[in-house]
């Protein structure tokens, strides 16, 4: 095997063009700067909501409802939900 081969070398991203380790302080910035640049994309792309969920079940324990339920007033519907889950 005649061939010779090369290693690849890996660069660290917190070199200087000169290939010179970079201040400390920049490495240490470099999470600070990933959440800033994380928020911004967040808020851009992100829309937020507030919602009220009501999840309710009457058959627990595989039991009926009982014949005077009255739903509206189970369902809270005087201040009403976004969303119903019901079981």
């Amino acid at each position: 095997m005649g061939a010779s081969l090369e290693k690849c070398g890996r660069q660290s991203r917190f070199m200087d063009g000169r290939g010179v380790e970079a201040p400390s302080e920049l490495n240490d910035s470099v999470p600070r700067l990933r959440k800033q640049k994380s928020s911004t994309y967040r808020s851009q792309y992100i829309n937020t909501k507030e919602l009220r969920v009501c999840a309710a079940t009457w058959n627990v324990g595989g039991k009926l409802p009982p014949d005077d339920l009255d739903i509206d007033e189970w369902l809270g519907v005087n201040e009403p939900a976004d969303i119903y889950v019901l079981g």
